[in-house]
């Protein structure tokens, strides 16, 4: 990041959900590992072989539940742009003078979006979707849409109109 912060947000999944979903994961994933790998008991009737359980096992055991624990959403409202990244993966840099017009939506993540993360809708555009049902959608000077959820919308505005003038749509 070249500017200086201005805004910051976080957001990520809530604590039962992270529960819920690394619980599963970790519990298939290690009992599988165990069995077949330490234990040497093939894993179902058809076991899969060890390399690729083992891959299996780093993935889904490990870094996985590690992205579900600590990732999220972090948007950053800089000097320079806005950063948007999700589950250090998915990042988007935004620099004010790309942004065309942005505005205020409320939504609904299932719905518009098939869900939380980093998803594609025809009508939004590319969004990134994690806590909350209102969020701002750039329209970019080359017509490409970027919608992003926030839980603190009348902050995430006003860090953006210190830099970005008369371009609400």
């Amino acid at each position: 990041m070249k500017g200086t912060p201005v805004y910051q947000e976080f957001q990520g999944l809530s604590m039962v959900l992270k529960i819920l979903i690394t619980a599963g994961l970790i519990i298939m994933a290690w009992y599988a590992f165990i069995s077949q790998i330490i234990l040497e008991i093939p894993f179902g009737k058809n076991p899969t072989p060890d390399a690729i359980l083992i891959i299996i096992w780093i993935f889904l055991g490990i870094i996985l539940p590690l992205c579900f624990i600590f990732g999220g959403l972090k948007i950053i409202i800089a000097t320079d742009g806005v950063y948007i990244s999700m589950f250090w993966v998915f990042k988007k840099y935004l620099p004010y003078d790309s942004i065309k017009t942005y505005k205020v939506l409320s939504i609904n993540p299932v719905r518009d979006f098939g869900g939380i993360g980093y998803k594609i809708s025809p009508k939004y555009g590319v969004g990134f979707i994690m806590s909350g049902k209102e969020g701002i959608q750039f329209e970019l000077n080359n017509n490409k849409k970027i919608f992003v959820t926030t839980t603190q919308k009348d902050k995430f505005l006003e860090a953006l109109r210190m830099f970005i003038k008369v371009k609400e749509g």
